[in-house]
This record gives C-alpha cells, structure tokens and sequence, in this order.
C-alpha cells in the first residue's frame, strides 16, 4: 500500500489576487500549468492568482496523480518553453481517481471506516486587493439554509477557518467592544455621525450591533462623510493601522459604507507565524498578504459588503441577532504550541475548530521525524530543494502489527519540490532529511480532529 499520493490542486483568478509572479500562488501553481493546458483548461498568466487549493469539496475537487519522477515541459499561453524537473508524471490516457474515492478508500482499508469523507479544506491565498467583508454560518444554520436552498449556501455545513500569515497579512475579524466602538465614534465625527453613536441602545447586546450595522448596511446617505473622512485622514498623514485600513479599502472600494468596518471590527495585523481563527458567524475580511488557510470543507459564504456580488444582509443580521457571541480581541488569536525545534502545531480551542496545522521547517543538515496518527494528512510544500528527501513508514504501532509478515511493511522514499501537494495517508511516520549546506525545507499539513 501506498503510504502518500501527489494531487493536482485547483487555481482561482478572482480580482483580488496579486498579479503574475508577484503571487505566491502563482509559483506554487506554474508546474502545473502543463498538465491543465494539455486538458483544455484555461489559465490566464498574466492575470490575478488568489487561491491554490486542494481537498474534496464538490466545487472544485482535487484529483490524485502518479508520483514517478520525470522531467516535463511547462507551456506558457504564449507558447514560450520552460524545462523543469517535475515530480509527476500524468497519464492522460486514463481518468484519475478523486481525492475523495481515495479518502474513502483509505480509511476502510486502514482502519474500517466505511464511507469517510474529507472534512478539511486546505487553501494557500496571495491577496492584493481586500477581498469581501463575509460570514460563514454555523452548522445548525446551515443545514436549514441549505434545505431551504437559500442563496449561497452551497452545503449543509458550517466553515469555520483558521489563517496562517506567510507575510505581513492584515485582517478584519469579530466585533470590537462596544465601548472601543464609541470611543472612536468620538474620535473619528465622520464615523460617529454615519452610526448616529449617540442613539445606539445602551444594552450589552447583539441589540447594540445589529442597530449599528442596520445604519452601516442601510443608510444611502453616507458617501460624503465617508469621502470627507478620507481627506482628512490623508491631510494628517496618521499612520495608525484602523486609519490605514480604511483608506485600504476606501483607495479599492471608493465611498461606500463598507469601507467604515475597520472602527467596527478589530484590526488585525499579522506577523508570518501568527495566525487567527474564524469562528462561525463572525464578520471579517482579509485585507493584504499571502496566508495558509485551513478549514472545514464548506463553501458557503454570506456576503455583506465590498463586492458587487449578492450582499445577503438580511441572514447576516439574523444570525448576528441569533447567534451572537461575545470575544475579546486576543480570543481570535491562535496560541501555537511548539512539538519540536522543527515542528509547530497550531489549533484552536474553540469548540467549532475540527482541524489542525503543523509548519515544519527543516534546515540544512537538519533531520526530523513527524508522526501523524490517526487521519490523513494534506501537505503543501513551500520550499525545497534537490537534496532534501522523504521516507514514510507505517507508524510504529502499525509495524508491530506486521512482524508476522515483514513483506506487509511499507517504506516509501522520494523527493519533492516548492508546489507539491500531497496526501498521506493515517498512521504515518515521515521521515525528512535536508542535506543540504544552505537552503531549508518547509511544509505545512493538516488534518480533522
């Protein structure tokens, strides 16, 4: 039995990606580019690369490829020529096996499990322009959402997410406290007038938030407090973060009243390392950088502000209304928890959070050993180089099991390059090893619960 399976990932070019070779996603995407080009899928390379992804999802699913070593050649849509050494080979004679027939297979193999499902998504974002201010429903919401075909919810599940900044990365994320709202509805009059503070109830409630977002969402009459705001800000030339995200957004969004949800939500920015969980029902929206997203396999999103795309502003105030939940702003955060001096698991323990993230950095001369019990893992790997290699081996548990019968052991070796993804399998020991004098190895991968 195969111990890890490559996968062909999945690329999206919404508008708020980072350009061409400017994106992260881009370069861990271009050794793909040939085998969608041979399959009559089009890709603009010149155009926004925001997401690289893979898992199971109904949207856009990942299939699994072979992992013989080969060297390919990428075709640009120029037609320009580039020779890289690829670690797949595709055989485009016969169709692929999905990543989730293999998830399923799998897990009733190794461990009797009929019928398992992926319930993990793993995304890598290169972001330029601040994307939607959104929500993700809780499960109980979703399934009756979904039942009722209502729009944009796509499943019946809730998509909790957590971000792991690979770069500087700001973020919108969960209401602030009431009492920091109006002490900058003082500060900023522009702000204060748009939300008519002084009329807000008094109560510490969801009350006090869907008043303040009604005025947000609703009023029509906003454009030049929002514009005046703008100037005044740039005549001051300030430099703290809430006025540098709201001119973020007002730059790329222009005098709408979205572009105010930096006074209302807490201001996020982050260090490579630091990442943030995303509770169900919790407004945010991610403003700048490249991160590691993970979550739970959903798509469902509710919008509510800076796009063009369906606003559903209505479920939003129902389910602020509904579900309303008290955090501070340090709740957000995800504590990581270092296992090794090269591995460091982040997850967090909020109640919603079904996955985990280890980052795991081998540098040269380094070897280290992971074990991951229990659940298959998706990997992504960022950086590589030719002298870094991978053996996998049944876990320890599992190779007691095999005394009996050695020729049942597993042992698998193989190198892998920046872009790879993979899948493997539960009960794994992974064994790496980076020979080389200079250059490191990083991989991230997660797994469910």
């Amino acid at each position: 039995m195969d111990l890890i399976y490559r996968l062909l990932p999945t690329v999206n070019q919404y508008d708020w990606g980072k350009r061409g070779q400017e994106s992260l996603v881009y370069k861990l995407f271009e050794k793909n580019f040939n085998l969608l080009f041979n399959s009559g899928t089009a890709i603009n390379s010149d155009g926004p690369f925001s997401e690289f992804w893979f898992g199971a999802h109904q949207s856009s699913p990942s299939s699994v490829l072979p992992y013989d070593i080969t060297e390919i050649t990428l075709i640009s849509e120029d037609g320009s020529h580039k020779n890289v050494e690829y670690s797949t080979s595709f055989d485009r004679s016969r169709e692929p096996m999905s990543l989730s027939k293999l998830i399923s297979r799998l897990y009733y193999n190794i461990l009797g499990i009929k019928d398992k499902e992926l319930k993990i998504l793993f995304k890598v974002l290169s972001i330029q322009k601040p994307l939607s201010l959104q929500m993700h429903p809780d499960k109980e919401s979703a399934v009756q959402l979904f039942k009722d075909k209502h729009n944009g919810i796509v499943d019946s599940s809730s998509k909790p997410e957590m971000c792991l900044p690979l770069t500087k990365f700001r973020a919108l994320c969960g209401f602030r406290d009431e009492s920091e709202i109006l002490d900058l509805a003082r500060k900023y009059p522009e702000f204060g007038e748009a939300i008519d503070f002084t009329n807000l109830p008094s109560d510490r409630s969801s009350l006090f938030y869907v008043s303040l977002l009604k005025k947000l969402f609703f009023r029509s009459d906003l454009s030049d407090l929002v514009s005046r705001l703008a100037q005044r800000l740039r005549d001051l030339s300030s430099n703290e973060l809430v006025e540098e995200i709201f001119l973020n957004l007002y730059d790329n969004y222009g005098s709408i009243p979205s572009v105010l949800f930096p006074f209302v939500l807490n201001c996020f920015e982050l260090n490579p390392g630091e990442a943030i969980y995303v509770p169900p029902n919790t407004l945010h929206c991610y403003i700048s950088g490249d991160c590691i997203e993970i979550m739970k396999n959903s798509d469902n999103v509710i919008r509510c502000g800076l796009t063009p795309k369906f606003k559903d502003l209505d479920l939003c105030l129902a389910l602020v209304d509904k579900k309303f939940r008290r955090a501070k702003i340090e709740e957000y955060r995800v504590k990581p928890c270092t296992l090794t001096d090269f591995t460091i698991k982040y997850s967090s323990e909020d109640s919603s959070c079904n996955f985990l993230l280890l980052s795991v950095s081998v540098g040269p001369g380094q070897k280290e050993k992971v074990t991951l019990p229990t659940n298959a893992y998706l990997c992504i790997v960022l950086e590589s180089n030719p002298k870094v290699s991978l053996k996998l081996a049944m876990s320890s548990s599992d190779k007691e099991d095999t005394t009996k019968n050695p020729s049942h052991t597993t042992y698998h070796v193989l190198s892998v390059v920046s872009g790879d993804c993979l899948l493997i399998v539960p009960n794994t020991e992974l064994h790496i090893h980076n020979d080389h004098d200079t250059l490191q190895l990083t991989m991230y991968l997660s797994s469910e619960k």
